[in-house]
């Protein structure tokens, strides 16, 4: 099939599967998710996302009626169900259904898979970046369904003819509307670290593995200065492993140490390409 979902037990396409309205996620966004993509049909990191979600689930206090090698399970079911060998993987718990009570928590998690085809973006895809005010929860450390702020910044981006937004938070780079982004400048590769508002994303973390080969790493946050004068602008995450960016607020950036950024390029869609193989 072209597409598949899960919800508490049941296996359906997409279109045809049904939740009920009680669910908390409906109400509340109460829940915890993440995403993961397919090559050849093989989860990339997959271990790590799945231990992700259940950190995210245990931070906020989600019941989890499913071990690691159950979610673990239905996530490779239903990748072997669709047709692509290329797919987005999506996965939430919310905090059960019931008539709506904020305080009202105690209930077994309810558990949602989606599953359909999506890529991950090629090497040469650059992106254009639009900066705005961060107006989020400061618990951007865990993924929660509640990313009205994330939505409404990358809509503005998209109506400006951007790929992503970058959230600045008092003058400082936090991260972007679904994404990781890094700083290079004369062979130092900045980094803001996982904080309470910025994710600890995966595709961070695999990027600075690689990195780490032959750049100098700091970890810590950069001003808009600083982005603004890098040599190269790094999107990461799970769709974007390493992407430049050549546009931020319609001004021309970075695009100064190629050979730097396609060594690192090269290294990270390499990782990708021989766990998928």
């Amino acid at each position: 099939m072209k597409t598949i979902g899960f919800y508490n037990g049941k296996w359906a396409e997409l279109e045809k599967l049904s939740v009920p309205c009680l669910d908390r996620a409906c109400y509340f966004g109460d829940g915890i998710y993440d995403a993961a993509y397919t090559k050849n049909k093989v989860i990339f990191a997959e271990n790590e996302h799945i231990e992700r979600f259940l950190f995210g689930c245990s931070y906020v206090g989600l019941c989890m009626p499913y071990t690691f090698e159950e979610i673990s399970a239905l996530l490779r079911y239903g990748v072997s169900q669709c047709d692509d060998d290329d797919l987005f993987v999506y996965f939430q718990a919310s905090c059960g259904c019931g008539v709506r009570n904020h305080a009202d928590r105690r209930k077994k998690a309810s558990l949602w898979i989606m599953i359909y085809p999506k890529k991950i973006a090629p090497p040469e895809k650059s992106l254009r970046l639009l900066t705005v005010q961060d107006t989020r929860y400061d618990l951007c450390f865990v993924k929660t369904l509640n990313l009205i702020p994330n939505v409404l910044a990358a809509q503005q981006a998209e109506e400006r003819g951007c790929d992503e937004a970058v959230f600045i938070r008092n003058g400082e780079i936090a991260e972007c509307a679904h994404s990781n982004i890094s700083v290079l400048k004369n062979g130092v590769l900045l980094a803001p670290p996982p904080s309470f508002c910025t994710l600890d994303g995966l595709g961070r973390r695999h990027l600075l593995t690689c990195a780490r080969s032959f750049l100098r790493i700091e970890e810590r946050r950069c001003s808009v200065e600083e982005l603004f004068t890098a040599d190269e602008i790094i999107v990461t995450s799970s769709g974007y492993p390493c992407q430049r960016a050549v546009e931020i607020d319609g001004k021309a950036v970075g695009q100064k140490d190629n050979s730097s950024f396609s060594r690192l390029s090269r290294l990270v869609y390499r990782e990708i390409a021989d766990f998928c193989r």
